[in-house]
């Protein structure tokens, strides 16, 4: 058995890392390729929950089969099963192209595209926003946004930048690119190939983020780097199938559109003469209406402006006849004239006799015009001017106030007292009196005249009454009332709570502990709008108090805030004023806010916590003064002799 010490296998570290330099290994598996793109931005859009439930996919392994499968499909041969190549996406010029009409029965018009074929892309078939595509390079919203792998449909050579996009000699293929930003005015992607390391670098070698600005601001166009539309860029994220469909349906509708150009063509190449004018009947009675027209102006350029227009509608007519001949012709012959494509007629073949839209449904318009005036209230004129009456009044006492706010100067507490109880009992006294006597007064006047019907004021059995229309009104009348006392009650205490809390706003904050300091004369406390109350400091032999008792502030406010409440509580309703000739067993009372309602109960609160906090500055100045008592107590004549 051989030991060996602890210092035999000591190894200097620049040593070890000689050794591990030294070490090469066979064949590995490891992915030692380096990506400018983010492993985020190949995962394919699912919609599929986070938590999967038994029996179902779960949504990283669907995302890892759809990220295969569209890796496994070749856009060329995708587009290649709709009929359609490559070259026939973008638009080259031809001058002197020869076209061979009705040759081939699938496609008897093969003109050559001229139109781009962005301009007929279907953004319906996009499954992400661009700034979601955008967003695949940046998984971290505070890192760097790096390129997004995708295939374009790019010009072969470089050096094809300067040329027009139409130039014959250009040819196009798909080249694998990394997207790089999108520009929101024309819609279109900037995008640069990848190199043969299939990475998106700049001229130094360092993969280009953030869209390729520079620090500076600037983004030069390198080479290799184009703005290209949406139809012309695959994102590797997405279906290559759909992408294909896209694209297939880019090149159907602009293909429809170009036939529809042509057709519109041959119809205006067609001469007009012999071919007829529009009836002179017909065309001085389109110059009549249009000059009775309101707001044109009679002036003399009038005619000129009018002969110009008979003129264009003499040349659209003819156009339309020569529309006519044409499309008799094509459809006579349709072997010769199989290039043409006619484009659909746009009217409708069916004219309703009477209204504007035939497929409105059968309604029972009868039934249900009876079935509302039978329930509705306000079917009679009288009855409307009854309601606006009543409005009007409510609408004036919800704007009155139960207490005198804002007051004018500074009172003592009595007289504080007495000025809100007088205005309480004021408006209450004119809500059971004056209130009651003018709705009542309306209302007769309105439905005196009546009759004998739904609105029969003078009804004097108890089962029609509770039957007829004028039960529903009044019980209208009642909750009208109801809901104008309750704005009006709700509406003054706030009122009432809001001019406490300016007058106190200032002291919400002070402690029981607050002592009040050496300035005498000067106080901090402000009120936020006028002073409520005047209140003199008294020193006598009983020691320092005010003229006031501090308690009475709280008791005799929230003695006038509750007696607000009560003001609205005995007034009686109005269905015993108007209905005399029925007999009432008592006298029903409107209802009114409670006392002990939660919002009452908070206002309440308000009041009682500012006024506490109040006299907490009160009680600490008349605690500086308290020093003062043996001097201001002493008898003179006895300390002189």
């Amino acid at each position: 058995m051989i030991l060996f010490t602890v210092s035999t296998f000591a190894v200097d570290p620049e040593e070890i890392e000689q050794q591990l330099a030294r070490q090469k290994y066979g064949p590995s598996t490891q992915d030692l390729t380096i990506s400018d793109f983010h492993a985020e931005s190949f995962k394919p859009k699912v919609q599929l929950p986070f938590y999967t439930k038994p029996g179902q996919h779960p949504r990283k392994i669907e995302i890892e089969r759809r990220r295969r499968m569209y890796k496994s499909l070749i856009l060329k041969e995708l587009l290649a099963e709709r009929n359609i190549e490559t070259e026939q996406l973008m638009p080259k010029q031809q001058d002197d192209t020869q076209v061979m009409l009705n040759r081939d029965e699938d496609d008897p018009a093969p003109f050559p595209a001229y139109l781009p074929l962005h301009i007929f892309d279907n953004e319906e078939f996009d499954c992400r926003t661009p700034e979601e595509w955008l967003k695949l390079g940046q998984p971290d919203p505070h890192g760097d946004r790096n390129p997004v792998p995708g295939v374009a449909l790019l010009p072969s050579d470089d050096d094809d930048r300067n040329k027009d996009p139409t130039d014959p000699s250009i040819v196009y293929d798909w080249f694998e690119v990394g997207v790089l930003d999108f520009d929101e005015h024309s819609k279109h992607y900037f995008v640069q190939r990848v190199n043969q390391q299939k990475r998106v670098v700049d001229a130094d070698g360092k993969t280009i983020v953030n869209g390729g600005f520079h620090v500076d601001g600037s983004r030069p166009c390198g080479p290799g780097q184009w703005w290209v539309p949406r139809v012309r860029l695959l994102f590797l994220a997405e279906d290559p199938r759909l992408f294909a469909d896209r694209v297939s349906d880019a090149f159907r509708t602009r293909k429809v559109c170009e036939a529809e150009l042509r057709y519109n063509l041959y119809i205006d190449c067609m001469p007009m003469d012999g071919v007829g004018e529009l009836d002179q009947a017909s065309l001085k009675r389109m110059i009549e209406w249009a000059q009775s027209a309101p707001g044109i102006d009679k002036s003399k350029n009038l005619e000129d402006y009018t002969q110009i227009l008979e003129k264009e509608v003499n040349i659209d007519f003819c156009r339309s006849m020569n529309r006519i001949i044409f499309e008799k012709t094509v459809e006579d012959d349709p072997v010769t004239f199989a290039f043409v494509s006619v484009p659909p007629s746009t009217i409708d073949s069916f004219v309703p006799d009477t209204g504007c839209s035939p497929d409105v449904p059968e309604y029972p318009f009868d039934e249900q015009y009876d079935s509302f005036a039978f329930n509705s209230l306000l079917t009679l004129p009288e009855s409307i001017q009854a309601m606006g009456k009543v409005r009007t009044e409510c609408n004036r006492i919800s704007c009155t106030s139960l207490f005198h706010i804002p007051t004018a100067k500074p009172m003592r507490l009595e007289e504080f007292e007495q000025t809100q109880s007088q205005m309480t009992a004021q408006v209450g006294l004119s809500l059971r009196d004056s209130w009651i006597s003018s709705l009542r007064m309306n209302i007769r006047s309105a439905l005196r005249d009546v009759g004998k019907g739904w609105f029969n004021i003078h009804e004097t059995n108890w089962e029609v009454y509770q039957i007829s229309k004028l039960k529903k009104f009044m019980e209208s009348v009642k909750f009208i009332m109801q809901d104008s006392m309750r704005f009006l009650v709700q509406d003054s205490l706030v009122n009432f709570t809001q001019m406490i809390v300016d007058a106190c706003y200032s002291t919400m904050e002070l402690e029981e502990s607050y002592n009040w300091g050496n300035d005498l004369i000067s106080s901090t406390f402000k009120p936020r709008k006028n002073a409520l109350f005047l209140i003199d400091l008294v020193m006598d032999k009983e020691g320092v108090h005010f003229s006031t008792s501090l308690p009475s502030f709280e008791n005799t406010l929230i003695m006038l805030f509750d007696k607000g409440i009560q003001a609205t509580q005995n007034v009686p309703q109005l269905e015993r004023e108007i209905l005399k000739n029925i007999f009432w067993s008592g006298i029903p009372l409107l209802e009114s806010v409670g006392e002990h309602e939660p919002p009452v109960e908070e206002l309440r609160s308000t009041v009682r916590r500012a006024l506490q906090q109040a006299l907490i500055p009160l009680k600490a100045y008349a605690r500086e003064y308290e020093k003062y008592l043996e001097l201001i107590n002493m008898d003179i004549n006895t300390y002189v002799a």
